[in-house]
């Protein structure tokens, strides 16, 4: 490509966040989170439900009786009912309910049931007791 002119030059970056490892992708959502990135108390209006923050949630996303956060991000059309979910990202499209949930990375159209602990599921993964 250098060859055919294409023109490179270089810029200093003043972060630089890995995503090699669930670790590294979960502690790259509590930078963002903390650095600007968290949904406003002002847009949250869940019912039932107590967003602590720093949290993102997707306009879209339905939250019920549940605790979301601290360090919680949840995509587009998830629905959230009846779970504690902090330290986690949980993809679009999936659904969670009666689960305890931290430390955990959750894939897209996910369906978790009655589950606590520690998860990592791919894309439309189905987990219940």
């Amino acid at each position: 490509m250098l060859e055919h002119g294409l023109k490179m030059r270089t810029k200093s970056v003043e972060t630089w966040l890995d995503a090699g490892t669930i670790d590294d992708v979960l502690s790259t959502n509590r930078y963002y989170l903390d650095h600007g990135h968290a949904s406003s108390h002002d847009t949250l209006a869940h019912n039932n439900s107590v967003i602590v923050s720093p949290s993102f949630i997707h306009p879209t996303a339905r939250i019920e009786n549940s605790i979301i956060g601290p360090y919680a991000a949840i995509g587009a059309n998830c629905t959230i009912q009846s779970s504690i979910i902090r330290d986690s990202i949980i993809d679009d499209g999936s659904m969670v309910s009666n689960a305890i949930m931290e430390h955990s990375l959750i894939g897209c159209d996910v369906k978790i049931h009655d589950r606590p602990g520690i998860l990592n599921l791919g894309d439309q993964t189905e987990l219940s007791l």
